[in-house]
């Protein structure tokens, strides 16, 4: 059994998993995946109908009975590849008589992000519909089917959310180690305010405020620590208040890579790391107690390689 790359490319993120065994047996779509994309959890109370299937075969069709109940703008999104499911789904929306009012594909966003097996191929969208029952139809763009092309459907009335990538997922907390990173701002249903990184025990940003008007700011990232920090993890969190609300949420860890020497996208990681803070002014030969190295030790320390 030989594996490699079409390319014979490598990196941390070429994951692969294999199991053999004897008959029929499911693999769980996660395993594939080498950290899964946040699912940009939705409000229960604004949540109007979840469905969960699977396309178990080639070219396979679902259908989902949904009622709204009042008059407005709903949101349709399909968590598949951001599941670790293999589908490239397409989402249709028909009326009482069959007919198609919406079809939803690809999301295009501002930077691609996720493990390389997701790219972008949630379909995700918003439509207008009148009180009364609706068909929603799921196929595979391609065609394909099989007992891993599993998805959830969620339709839901418009809330204004948003999600913060970071595109570093470690921070050196040496003094003066300033490092730069891109913060992306991926806004749902119509959110268009401005996100504020929150400092922590550890770093701060500057600058802190991500405006309305970007989704993209380079921030520097500057260590707050004092004394020595062993590695660990930490979270980041950003806020932003909207029309009278205000949110929450953990910003995710990533990192920006080069994808088939084209695609730059952001691959998630668990969690930010931080670790290597050391006492003294500027940190440079200082021992434990901030003191430079004694003058018997010099000679000693010049034979040394």
């Amino acid at each position: 059994l030989e594996i490699h790359d079409v390319l014979y490319r490598g990196r941390e993120d070429f994951v692969y998993a294999i199991e053999i065994c004897e008959g029929r047996k499911g693999v769980s779509p996660a395993a594939a995946v080498l950290w899964p994309k946040p699912d940009a959890a939705i409000p229960a109370d604004a949540l109007v109908a979840t469905f969960r299937g699977v396309l178990k075969t080639p070219g396979a069709t679902a259908e989902h009975a949904v009622e709204i109940p009042a008059a407005g703008l709903y949101g349709f999104d399909l968590l598949a590849r951001r599941r670790g499911s293999p589908l490239d789904g397409k989402v249709e929306v028909l009326d009482g008589d069959g007919r198609t009012l919406a079809t939803f594909s690809d999301v295009t966003n501002a930077v691609f992000c996720g493990s390389i097996i997701q790219g972008e191929l949630d379909p995700v969208g918003q439509v207008f519909l009148p009180a009364g029952k609706y068909t929603v139809r799921v196929t595979d763009e391609a065609g394909k089917g099989g007992g891993l092309w599993t998805y959830e459907l969620r339709v839901h009335r418009p809330v204004p959310r948003f999600e913060v990538w970071l595109s570093r997922s470690s921070f050196p907390l040496k003094p003066d180690a300033r490092t730069k990173a891109k913060a992306f701002v991926f806004r749902r249903d119509g959110f268009a305010g401005d996100v504020r990184l929150e400092p922590n025990a550890f770093v701060k940003f500057e600058p802190s405020v991500l405006p309305a008007a970007s989704n993209v700011v380079e921030v520097t990232v500057v260590p707050t620590a004092k004394g020595p920090v062993p590695p660990q993890t930490v979270d980041v969190f950003a806020t932003a208040e909207f029309c009278g609300w205000r949110r929450r949420t953990k910003v995710v860890p990533a990192d920006e890579y080069n994808q088939a020497f084209a695609w730059d996208h952001l691959l998630p990681s668990r969690s930010f790391w931080v670790g290597g803070a050391f006492g003294g002014k500027n940190g440079k030969g200082k021992n434990r107690n901030g003191k430079g190295p004694k003058n018997k030790n010099r000679k000693e320390r010049r034979k040394q390689p």
